[in-house]
C-alpha cells in the first residue's frame, strides 16, 4: 500500500538506460532501492494510484459493496477485506503506529488488516528493534486491556527499553518474526509480557477486556420448569370398571326406594 515510483537511470555495470518501478515509503527510499539494484539514479517520479482491476470490481459487486467514485486498486482491496473479515476501520492509534513505521494505509483499511500489515512490515531483516518495540507495545495493550486508551503511547521510552533487552536474544527475534501464529503463545510474547509487567507494573485486565476475547458471562441455571401433567389414558378394562361403578351408584337409590315401598306388606 506504499506509493509507487518510477526510477530512471543507468546501469552501473552495463551503462545502459534503465527504467523500473518501485513501491517505497518515499522518493528517497525508491532511489535507495534502485541504487541497491545497481542503478545510477537520474530521476524519480511518483506514479498515480492504480485503478481497480476488472476482477476486483466484479468481486466487490458480488459482495454487494457500494463502490465509491474514483476508488483505487488498494482502496477497493481494503473494502473487500473489510467485508470478508467482518472488520472495522483501523483505529487512530493503529493508524498513528503505521505512519510511524512508514506504512501508508488507505481510508478503508481495517483494524485487523492494518495490524497484520505492520507485523509483516516489521518482520523483515533490519527492522528488529522496531519489531520488538511494537511487540512490547502490543503486549502492554493486551495485558492491560487498554488498546483504545491513551495510557501509554508507542513512543513511550519503556517500550524501547524492553526492545533493547529482548534484541540480545536471537531466538526471541526469530520468534517475534514468525507469521500466521498465535503470538500470545510465542516465546517472544511471553518474554515481552514478563518485562512489561516488571517495568510498567501493568496488571492483567479482566479476560473480557483483552483484544480478541469475547466477554464471558456466567451461565446461570434457569429454574426447572414444571412439566405439564401427563394426560390420563385409561385402558378398555379400566373404562369398563368405571362404568360398572357408575351404574351401581345409580341403581342403589332405586333399590332402597322399592324396599321401603314393599316393607309394610311384608310386615303385615
Amino acid at each position: 500500500m506504499m506509493p509507487r515510483y518510477e526510477v530512471t537511470g543507468v546501469g552501473k555495470d552495463s551503462g545502459r538506460k534503465r527504467r523500473k518501478k518501485y513501491s517505497a515509503i518515499d522518493e528517497n527510499a525508491a532511489s535507495a532501492a534502485a541504487e541497491k539494484d545497481g542503478t545510477t539514479v537520474e530521476a524519480v517520479t511518483e506514479l498515480p494510484p492504480e485503478p481497480p482491476t476488472e476482477r476486483q470490481m466484479e468481486y466487490a459487486i458480488s459482495l454487494g459493496l457500494t463502490i465509491p467514485a474514483d476508488v483505487t486498486k488498494n482502496e477497493i482491496s481494503d473494502l473487500i477485506s473489510l467485508a470478508q473479515d467482518d472488520d472495522s476501520l483501523a483505529t487512530p492509534l493503529t493508524r498513528e503506529a503505521a505512519s510511524r513505521f512508514g506504512i501508508e494505509l488507505t481510508q478503508y483499511t481495517g483494524e485487523k488488516n492494518a495490524t497484520e500489515t505492520i507485523w509483516h512490515h516489521l518482520s523483515r531483516a533490519g527492522k528488529e528493534r522496531e519489531l520488538l518495540t511494537w511487540l512490547a507495545y502490543n503486549t502492554y495493550l493486551d495485558i492491560t486491556g487498554s488498546r483504545n486508551s491513551q495510557n501509554r503511547q508507542l513512543d513511550d521510552p519503556v517500550f524501547s527499553e524492553i526492545a533493547s533487552e529482548l534484541e540480545n536474544d536471537a531466538s526471541i527475534i526469530s520468534s517475534a518474526q514468525r507469521q500466521n501464529v498465535d503470538r500470545r503463545r510465542t516465546k517472544a510474547y511471553k518474554a515481552a509480557a514478563q518485562l512489561v509487567r516488571k517495568k510498567t507494573e501493568a496488571k492483567s485486565a479482566p479476560e473480557s477486556s483483552t483484544r480478541g476475547d469475547k466477554p464471558k458471562h456466567d451461565k446461570q441455571a434457569s429454574p426447572r420448569e414444571t412439566p405439564p401433567p401427563r394426560p390420563s389414558i385409561k385402558t378398555p378394562g379400566q373404562r369398563q370398571g368405571c362404568l360398572s361403578v357408575i351404574f351401581g351408584m345409580a341403581i342403589i337409590p332405586a333399590a332402597i326406594a322399592a324396599a321401603y315401598q314393599w316393607l309394610p306388606h311384608i310386615l303385615l
